[in-house]
Order: structure tokens, then sequence, then C-alpha cells
């Protein structure tokens, strides 16, 4: 199954990864009468819940995940390796609420990455 993103490289975490730095980048769309970005027209990012889940849905967020930010619409996830969960592939799943043009309207929705690999090779 695809994900929410552009391309098809993975990211891979092997023992000694810590602070690995991602990016996700979510564009507005360019115009209020276009449907062609993660937002509508002049959103904006406000917060983010991430979720880091293996193939059986066994949650590794905790294990994974060392800290998150945003900057200017973009969510910079730090990912670290751990062997308290099992090698193979994750899902991170990245809720985003974001503000709508012209409103204090706060809208949300999911995105999903699921080319995030463990191994100790």
């Amino acid at each position: 199954m695809t994900d929410h993103f552009n391309g098809n490289d993975y990211i891979e975490l092997q023992p000694g990864d810590i602070n690995y730095p991602v990016r996700f980048r979510f564009n507005a769309a360019s115009a209020s009468t276009k449907n062609d970005g993660a937002m509508p027209y002049g959103s904006t990012v406000k917060t983010v819940v991430t979720t880091i889940k293996d193939d059986k849905g066994v949650n590794a967020t905790s294990f994974l995940l060392s800290s998150s930010s945003i900057s200017t619409n973009t969510v910079i996830l730090y990912l670290k390796y751990s062997t308290s969960v099992v090698n193979g592939r994750y899902t991170i799943t990245s809720k985003i609420n974001f503000s709508l043009l012209g409103s204090t309207r706060i809208a949300t929705k999911e995105f999903d990455f699921r080319r995030l690999y463990l191994r100790n090779e």
C-alpha cells in the first residue's frame, strides 16, 4: 500500500542511530480554487501528534521517536534505533492540526509514511 508522501525512497535506522532528522513538508494549496496541496489554501500547521507502529500494529513511538518540532509547515521528527522493538518495517502516522485561512477554526488530517525500516546488519 502506498503512503501520503511523494517518492519511493525509505528511511533506514541501524544500531547507534540517534536523533536522525526526518522532515515532512505540508504545502498548502496554491489558490483557493486549487486542490494541489496537503492543506487548504492559506493554512498553516499548528500542532502534530505522531505515532510509529510496526506492521502488526504494535505501538513503538516511545522507543523510536526522540522528539519533534514544527518549522514553517514542516514537521521535523528526530528518530532513533532501539533494541526494545523488532527489526522490520514501521509506519509513521502524523495527525496534523492546521489553521484555516481567515478563521480560528482548526482542521485535522492524518498522513501515513510506510517506509521506515529498522535493520541490524
